[in-house]
């Protein structure tokens, strides 16, 4: 190994970005993703409709159809924020995590859960800080503040490391699941990690 790093690994952003395998393992994900976001979407409706016995005027239906508005609205905002998305360099200079607490009274029962958002706050090459918020901890837990990153909208926000050298683990830019250093393709998914 390089006596430079730990894992063999040299400093810099991958050139794999546009690998076809890679392309098409996330186009097979945004696939998977639109059609579970349709099934929302009509879902309230239909089950209205059927307890409403196909009577369209019943206040059950319109409120099915007003919730499946609410999700198609929802998925259009969120395919358009992903479309705006630009590719951006910098440097990351706070994270943090924030736990919200969520109350739900159902008559005299009332329960409680709990939801961790996670933020990284990233200073970009032309000044602007950016703040990415996910309820996943992998990006969160992977990168650190003063770490050098590429951020890849068309890989569905994948978040690169600069120096993956001394990584114990590389993320994959598909599936997100955690692999070898040494792997030269993810063992989930069989895409090429970024290295």
């Amino acid at each position: 190994m390089n006596s430079l790093t730990d894992n063999g690994i040299i400093p810099g952003f991958s050139r794999k970005c546009d690998d076809p395998e890679i392309l098409k393992g996330v186009k097979r994900w945004k696939n998977t993703a639109r059609i579970v976001m349709l099934v929302f979407t009509i879902a309230p409706a239909l089950i209205c409709g059927v307890i409403s016995k196909g009577d369209f005027s019943s206040t059950c239906f319109i409120i099915g159809v007003i919730l499946s508005g609410i999700f198609l609205f929802a998925s259009l905002l969120y395919e358009i924020k992903r479309a705006c998305q630009k590719q951006f360099d910098g440097v990351i200079t706070d994270k943090h995590k924030k736990a919200k607490h969520y109350v739900d009274v159902n008559e005299t029962i009332a329960t409680y859960s709990e939801k961790t958002f996670y933020y990284i706050k990233i200073k970009t090459d032309d000044g602007k800080v950016k703040t990415i918020k996910n309820t996943n901890p992998m990006f969160y837990d992977y990168l650190n503040v003063n770490d050098r990153v590429r951020f890849h909208p068309e890989l569905n926000g994948y978040i690169e490391k600069y120096d993956k050298s001394h990584d114990e683990y590389l993320i994959c830019p598909v599936c997100l699941g955690k692999n070898s250093p040494e792997n030269e393709k993810c063992e989930y998914c069989n895409v090429p990690l970024l290295k």
